[in-house]
């Protein structure tokens, strides 16, 4: 296993837990909600740098026959992710109670609806994610469990130790 694919395993372990967390705001405190939202959108960032050929390969060729089924739904169930996180960050700065006070606008409950509607659209959208990618994820753990001793998962390991 290298040490890239240790890495993204961790940034998808970490966002998908970051956000199950997040799903209670008032649970966790807004001050720590809206710090760790935003932590998910630099999270989502850094996911879709480290696959960008990827995305690149299947944008390009996603009404062809060259791309799998399940990788064109992948596809689509990462675009709907990133646009969701998006939809969420968004609103989660213009009802800001803690860092971005400073931006007023109308219809908060409006904005608070659009927030939790897609806080749950994509709860449900990273468990069909997960379910889409369950052999993988199976075959990545199973590597990372066998190799845990070894500098390639030992080295991002304590990059996420610090």
């Amino acid at each position: 296993m290298t040490k890239k694919q240790t890495f993204k395993i961790l940034i998808d372990i970490s966002m998908t837990a970051l956000f199950i967390i997040l799903i209670k705001a008032f649970d966790t405190g807004l001050e720590f909600h809206e710090i760790a939202g935003l932590g998910i959108l630099v999270l989502i960032a850094v996911h879709n740098i480290m696959n960008i050929s990827w995305i690149k390969n299947v944008a390009k060729n996603i009404f062809s026959n060259k791309i799998k089924h399940k990788t064109k739904l992948m596809f689509v169930l990462n675009m709907l992710l990133t646009l969701f996180i998006l939809t969420i960050v968004i609103t989660g700065v213009l009802i800001s109670k803690v860092l971005f006070t400073f931006i007023s606008v109308g219809a908060q409950e409006q904005l608070i609806f659009i927030h939790k509607t897609a806080s749950y659209i994509c709860l449900g959208i990273i468990g069909a994610h997960v379910l889409v990618h369950a052999k993988y994820l199976a075959a990545m753990f199973k590597k990372l469990f066998l190799n845990i001793k070894s500098r390639s998962v030992l080295v991002p390991l304590s990059g996420f130790a610090l």
